[in-house]
């Protein structure tokens, strides 16, 4: 055997755990990116940022702290973190927002009861008008006799090319 192929217990250890690293980060990234995608509005991807965020300091913690096998599963937790935030950061981006306050938004049932409501809405959409969303008023209350609130949220996603 020549001293290239020999690998010692302690490096194939290493290179085993440096795969492992490699593997969680790369998978965190592709979830972080998803995840941003899914979660397009601002305040949506901050929360993926704050979780992120944990997943780190709980890492770097357990990471310096921990011994052997501690250690190693906080290099693992640290990977992921760093996975996520680079997911998110270096995924594809969304079309910018358009926001629309001001508008209007009736609800009418007809099953079981008929009654209806109004209330303002605001709307947010993507020039390529493939994602939608509206939300209504909290304190939008049915024309009834005990006038329970409703609130009213519709969020639409098509892919580019569907009807």
């Amino acid at each position: 055997m020549t001293a290239l192929t020999a690998l010692t217990a302690d490096e194939r250890g290493r290179a085993t755990v440096l795969v492992i690293l490699v593997v969680a980060g790369s998978l965190a990234a592709v979830l972080g990116a998803y995840v941003d995608w899914i979660w397009w509005p601002v305040y949506s991807g901050l929360m993926l940022t704050i979780a992120a965020l944990a997943i780190l300091l709980v890492g770097a913690i357990v990471a310096f702290v921990g011994r052997a096998t501690v250690r190693w599963i906080g290099l693992v937790v640290l990977a992921v973190g760093i996975g996520l935030v680079a997911g998110q950061n270096l995924g594809p981006s969304r079309e910018p927002l358009i926001y629309q306050p001001g508008g209007t938004m009736t609800l009418r049932l007809e099953s079981p009861i008929i009654a209806s409501a109004t209330s303002p809405a605001d709307c947010t959409n993507v020039g390529s008008e493939t994602e939608f969303q509206v939300t209504g008023d909290p304190n939008m209350r049915l024309d009834t006799s005990d006038h329970p609130f409703v609130f009213v949220y519709l969020n639409v996603w098509r892919p580019l090319g569907c009807l």
